[in-house]
């Protein structure tokens, strides 16, 4: 898509009904509750499921949210950083909902403490483990019934 305006109240509504809509809405920062959320919604149609996984491309020493916010309002200076903020609080609210909706599901996963507490458990075995997890290159018109390793016939 194209840029042909900055997102507005009718768009934020729109996306934040798309997230409450989603089977498994996730955010990063909660990226483990999002996956035992996952989990626990989505067995009853694939019980064999389990989302552990060994962390990859994550960003050493996160800087905290005052700071940057000092770190970029120095280098782009107030205007242009109050311009950018302005134009990202669509972003920042849909953000701030997700937090939310991921919140409110996991608040109804049956002891979501003890299940948390074994995801991050099955995720530390699997970085100790010589397994691991490997991502399994797709074949060009394949798609991921094959990679997957399933059988299927069409």
């Amino acid at each position: 898509g194209r840029f042909t305006r900055p997102a507005g109240e009718e768009d934020l509504s729109r996306a934040i009904e798309a997230v409450r809509k989603m089977a498994i809405p996730g955010v990063v920062d909660l990226f483990d509750a999002s996956l035992v959320v996952a989990e626990y919604f989505l067995r009853p149609a694939f019980p064999q499921i389990n989302l552990h996984y060994t962390r990859q491309n994550v960003t050493a020493g996160r800087i905290e949210s005052a700071q940057r916010e000092k770190r970029y309002r120095e280098l782009w200076g107030s205007a242009v950083y109050d311009d950018v903020l302005a134009l990202n609080q669509c972003d920042l609210q849909l953000h701030a909902a997700t937090v939310a909706e991921v919140y409110a599901r996991m608040a109804v996963v049956p002891q979501a403490q003890e299940r948390m507490d074994d995801f991050r458990s099955r995720c530390k075995e699997l970085v100790n483990s010589e397994e691991g997890l490997h991502p399994v290159p797709l074949e060009r018109n394949v798609g991921l019934r094959r990679a997957a390793g399933q059988k299927f016939t069409d």
